[in-house]
């Protein structure tokens, strides 16, 4: 059995490895990274697992790399539009979305990147931007049906959000949750757990 394993350290290295319990293995499985990277968010569309965006002591990274686990072989993908960090990436059936992050100024204070861009790997070349809008930052997300839920955060005028925001991919838009979170959650660990309902 083998766990594919991120890990992003304090000194900003990024490792990607596979670890088998069996015989307690450590392999490096990317040669595609060779700077310090860090802040990048990362989705399985199809049979790949794809990670976008991040921060590198040069600057923000529009940079976007698929894995195939099968033939355990990393590739470049289409670059972001935008360069982004700390945002979200999800997939909604062959569609990945990027929502959210920031950028920094030169006084290193954390401006939004407000775009939400769009890319069906299986058929497009390029990413392209979605109409709505959504200033946040460190949120979780998680995807249920055609709907992505973006859960508390630091919103654009860099406060912590309490509400659960809803973007509705088929009608490209977003709508508010009506429950709240409680106020300072912030951070992307986030999660759905079905229950079954019984009549």
């Amino acid at each position: 059995m083998r766990l594919t394993k991120f890990q992003s350290n304090f000194n900003h290295r990024l490792k990607f490895g596979e670890t088998d319990p069996n015989f307690a293995d450590y392999l490096a499985l990317l040669d595609w990274v060779n700077e310090n990277h860090c802040r990048m968010q990362a989705a399985v569309c199809g049979k790949r697992i794809y990670v976008s965006g991040g921060q590198k002591f040069d600057g923000y990274s529009r940079g976007v790399f698929s894995y195939d686990p099968v033939g355990d072989v990393w590739k470049d993908a289409p670059s972001l539009m935008y360069p982004r960090s700390n945002h979200n990436m999800a997939a909604v059936g062959d569609r990945l979305y990027v929502v959210g992050g920031n950028i920094e100024d030169s006084y290193g204070f954390p401006v939004p990147v407000s775009a939400v861009e769009m890319i069906e790997p299986s058929t497009m070349s390029s990413w392209t931007t979605c109409n709505a809008q959504i200033s946040i930052r460190e949120a979780g997300v998680a995807v249920l049906d055609s709907k992505i839920y973006i859960v508390g955060g630091i919103n654009g005028h860099h406060y912590y959000a309490d509400s659960v925001q809803v973007y509705l991919s088929d009608d490209d838009r977003f709508e508010c949750f009506d429950s709240k979170v409680r106020p300072g959650m912030h951070g992307r660990a986030c999660c759905l757990l079905v229950v079954p309902r019984y009549i």
